[in-house]
């Protein structure tokens, strides 16, 4: 007996989410790198600021490829 599989994910959503995913890690991204070079630097926000660009620009392109109909 066979489960069907079916994604979490509508594939009409693939577009959206990979704009909005790397949109918003690129922003945080940017946050990220302006705060590396400031004069204050805080070990914490640094690594957490970076935790979440990696996360959002992963995620991001997962999707591209996904809509890109490159399976990974």
């Amino acid at each position: 007996m066979e489960i069907p599989y079916s994604s979490p994910v509508d594939p009409e959503q693939y577009g959206t989410l990979t704009v909005v995913l790397l949109l918003a890690g690129l922003t945080v991204m940017s946050l990220f790198f302006t705060k590396a070079v400031s004069p204050q630097k805080n070990f914490f926000v640094e690594f957490a600021l970076a935790v979440i660009a990696a996360f959002l620009l992963g995620f991001g392109s997962l999707f591209l490829f996904l809509w890109a109909e490159i399976y990974v």
